[in-house]
């Protein structure tokens, strides 16, 4: 399999992700359960629940609208997460388990940018998951070693004689 192929190069679009749904609702009711237990005024404590809830229906509805493109094409990246599309540098990446977080720049119109890209593992087939954390772990798959050519072993051969 050379570095060309499908089976080694990432091609995957990400779709809303139940785990961080679920883990972001827990930690919004744990900060709500938290507030109820603080000695502030009840005036305090309604407001701080309301932007708390607020907070929570935000975050629930940015990850239910989130999807991502990204697609490796050599050196670079296609990126289309609905903020910005095009070719980007891969920068930095985390890869653990169940969490992968890609950090990409790009220098579109002079400025400096960077955007950051959280795959979680039920936001992509099973398949792309596992073969993203490898092409992200190992780095680039390096190509097969170039034989060395008739023209070059008979100079070799010349030079030796």
């Amino acid at each position: 399999m050379n570095s060309s192929s499908p089976a080694w190069r990432v091609d995957l679009g990400t779709s809303p992700s139940r785990i961080f749904i679920s883990l972001s609702l827990v930690l919004h009711g744990a900060a709500l359960l938290a507030l109820g237990q603080t000695g502030l005024d009840w005036s305090i404590r309604l407001v701080l629940g309301l932007v708390i809830g607020v907070a929570a229906v935000l975050a629930w509805r940015a990850e239910r609208q989130r999807t991502v493109i990204l697609r490796e094409a050599g050196e670079e990246w296609w990126l289309d997460n609905g903020r910005r599309r095009g070719m980007v540098r891969l920068r930095h990446s985390s890869v653990w388990r169940y969490l992968v977080v890609m950090e990409f720049a790009g220098d579109p119109e002079d400025r400096r940018w960077c955007e950051r890209v959280v795959v979680w593992p039920d936001s992509v087939a099973p398949d792309d998951f596992r073969r993203l954390r490898v092409r992200l772990r190992c780095g680039k798959r390096p190509r097969p070693a170039a034989t060395p050519s008739a023209h070059r072993l008979g100079k070799r051969a010349q030079e030796t004689a």
